[in-house]
Formats: C-alpha cells, structure tokens, sequence
C-alpha cells in the first residue's frame, strides 16, 4: 500500500512538472512571437502602420504613392496605401529644420487621400515633407512657390 502512494505521489509530482515546462514552453514561444512578429500577429484588430523595409522582402503596411505638387502655392496632396486601419504623422520641415506643420493622419485599409491646406503663409523655399509610421518614415523634398 505505501508503495502505490508513494508512486502516486511520484506521478503527480511529474504531472506538476510537466505542465510547468509545458506552460513555460507557451509563454517563451508567446513573448518570442510577439518579439518576432510584433502585435499584429496576436491582436489582428489593433492596427499596425508601418513597418521596417530595411530588410530585402519585407511587408510594408503602407507605401506613399504620390506627395504632389513638388512646387506648391498654399496645399499639398498626400496620397499613401495602406494594407491596415492606423495613423500616420505629417511633419513639415523649413530649410532650418524647423517643424513649420505638423498633422496626424488616420488611415483605412486600401488607398487614402490627404489635403495639406493652408500653406500660403509659409516663405518660399524648400521644405522637407516626413511621413511616419510606426516603423517607417519616408521623406519628401517640395518646394513653396509663390
């Protein structure tokens, strides 16, 4: 009789530390993921806009297909694809460097369009537009007219 009790106890023991290992297992393979593959790949409703292109192949989230016009008076059009629902922010930068205009963007999955307006006050010159994601940020070099 002691000795069923004792294997019993035996068993469970290994029953405890199998579902340790077990439930440590999922928990490394859940943070490794969420490393890996960002939060997108757990929570599919929360958006992701951008992503890193750096690396040969990688999915971008949302690509600028158009900032126009190059030389303009007092708008600027932005037009940016994106494959997820999120946000973007719009700097605009004079020859200093300075942040003469700066908008928050909210995206929809497919093709959006945004109107820059209110640019007449702005000296003429050259201006940098920045685009930023998440984890991307492309530029734009315009120029203001007169």
């Amino acid at each position: 009789m002691d000795d069923m009790k004792q294997e019993l106890r035996t068993r469970q023991k290994m029953s405890r530390v199998q579902l340790i290992a077990v439930v440590g297992s999922v928990m490394l393979i859940t943070v490794f993921s969420l490393l890996f593959f960002g939060t997108q790949f757990f929570w599919s409703n929360k958006s992701k806009a951008g992503t890193d292109t750096a690396t040969e192949g990688a999915t971008e989230y949302w690509t600028v297909n158009e900032v126009s016009p190059s030389v303009f008076t007092d708008m600027v059009s932005v037009e940016v694809q994106s494959r997820y629902q999120g946000s973007l922010l719009l700097k605009l930068f004079d020859e200093e460097g300075k942040v003469v205009f700066r908008e928050s963007l909210d995206l929809a999955a497919g093709a959006n369009e945004h109107v820059i307006n209110n640019l007449e006050s702005l000296a003429q010159g050259r201006y940098v537009l920045e685009i930023s994601g998440e984890d991307k940020t492309e530029k734009r070099e315009l120029t203001k007219g007169h």
